[in-house]
């Protein structure tokens, strides 16, 4: 059960939400606790492993939070930290080595995140302990726990001490959820659809149209793969009043690598900043550029590598993370970002890099990469002309105008639009928009979701969790 799905949208989510606003202010945390283990529960009844892997996690930081608060130990939280990067390692090749049966735990990226912050936190002193019911909530606070947001634990602190349910919250929260479904379901399915009809059918000779265009298709579904899930889960969490930013931003538009990656992962970007990027530049005193260059391929990579741990995706991110660093050294990325006549420029260059690293991104091994790029070719043949025709149906093109017409304008320029708009309309323009991306949202739901396996193949399978 996730969060794409009518088991999810049609039991779950209204029942979590009418629990949670008919108890008391006092009651509620212990609603989202036990929403979120509920959850956990019912998401990975197809991967039993998981759920022990998860309560390990879970006893470990409390047990390990609770020293530290009462002793100050430094060496308790690296040493744990140590522990869940090194776990979130194994689970992940495990999961990547070919041959190998196992599922990865889901959400283990999250929370094992979630546990080196909030050591990590109470150990500087930049926020109290949390109590036992508020540790487990951080770690199991199912809004994000699939796919992020990456919350810091003071974050969280202050979001979770702020929380209030009201219309305006309700109403933000539902629109960005709505958001997210017609990114995930709708385009990034499609896409990612329209990407596998190119790889799967060209055979071993791929015509560098069709290649331009497999790169490009595949850069948009990853991109809305990830806006998809984290809009969904920010949009969840303000529904129950707990107002956590946005973590994407619109990757495509971005002018220079670096760009790219802190615009789909602005909370992961900050977490590796906090927690391990700024110690090890004082561990090795290293200052200003040299630094900055050092941070700038760590992020890469280790943002790449948390994507997928396989061998393709290391050398496109170690080679994007080498572009990258040299660009800030070299001041590159500030003179693209100032000078207005760059910028076309640095976003082509941004938009083939980027693109070919998510085409990357699908592939296991080294050979599978200089495959997929050794066969490309001028050629035509009739798997091309049938390729053309496949991509030409109405779905296609309708998700094309969705994510240009709806996702796009309403969802990352939503504020900027309103912005430019004069005051009197502004209201019947958000109206407006609300009403346009309900309709998308409900013909997403009808139409594009009984037609992925991972949603469900017939109506009659919707409920299964």
């Amino acid at each position: 059960m996730l969060y794409a799905s009518a088991a999810f949208l049609f039991l779950f989510l209204p029942l979590a939400l009418g629990i949670y606003m008919l108890v008391s202010e006092r009651a509620k945390k212990y609603v989202l606790l036990s929403t979120g283990l509920l959850f956990y529960v019912l998401a990975n009844l197809a991967s039993p492993p998981a759920i022990p892997v998860f309560g390990a996690v879970l006893a470990l930081t409390c047990l390990a939070g609770w020293v530290v608060a009462r002793t100050g130990s430094r060496v308790v939280p690296l040493c744990v930290a140590v522990f869940d990067i090194a776990a979130f390692v194994v689970l992940r090749v495990l999961y990547e080595a070919p041959g190998v049966n196992f599922m990865f735990p889901l959400g283990a990226a999250i929370y094992i995140f979630a546990s080196v912050s909030y050591l990590f936190d109470i150990r500087r002193g930049d926020c109290r302990p949390g109590s036992l019911i508020d540790t487990l909530l951080f770690l199991s606070f199912f809004p994000v726990i699939v796919a992020g947001p990456v919350v810091k634990y003071k974050d969280f602190a202050k979001y979770i001490g702020e929380a209030k349910v009201s219309i305006f919250s309700f109403a933000g929260g539902a629109r960005l959820f709505m958001t997210g479904f017609i990114e995930t379901v709708a385009v990034a399915g499609v896409t990612g659809e329209a990407y596998k009809t190119i790889i799967e059918l060209s055979g071993h000779s791929i015509n560098i149209v069709l290649g331009i265009l497999a790169a490009a298709l595949a850069l948009l579904s990853a991109f809305f793969t990830i806006a998809g899930w984290t809009d969904m889960g920010a949009g969840i969490s303000m529904m129950f009043g707990i107002m956590i930013p946005r973590d994407c931003g619109f990757a495509p538009g971005a002018l220079t690598p670096l760009g790219h990656f802190n615009r789909i992962f602005r909370g992961l970007s900050g977490w590796l900043d906090d927690y391990l990027i700024f110690p090890l530049s004082r561990v090795l005193k290293l200052r200003g550029k040299p630094a900055e260059s050092l941070g700038v391929f760590l992020q890469v990579v280790l943002m790449s590598l948390w994507i997928r741990t396989t061998p393709a995706m290391l050398i496109a991110a170690s080679v994007v993370a080498c572009a990258a660093a040299l660009l800030k050294l070299t001041r590159a990325d500030e003179a693209i970002e100032q000078k207005r006549y760059l910028r076309p420029l640095g976003w082509l260059l941004t938009t083939v890099i980027m693109s070919v690293f998510w085409s990357a991104a699908t592939l296991g091994g080294a050979d599978e990469l200089v495959s997929l790029f050794g066969k490309l070719n001028l050629a035509e043949d009739f798997r091309t002309y049938y390729i053309y025709i496949s991509l030409s149906g109405w779905e296609f093109i309708s998700v094309a105008a969705a994510a240009l017409l709806v996702v796009a304008p309403l969802s990352f320029y939503h504020d900027s639009i309103l912005s430019l708009m004069p005051k009197k309309f502004r209201t019947s323009l958000e109206a407006l928009f609300m009403l346009v991306l309900l309709f998308v949202f409900v013909f997403c739901v009808l139409y594009f979701m009984p037609q992925y396996p991972q949603y469900a193949v017939r109506v009659s399978d919707y409920f299964v969790f």
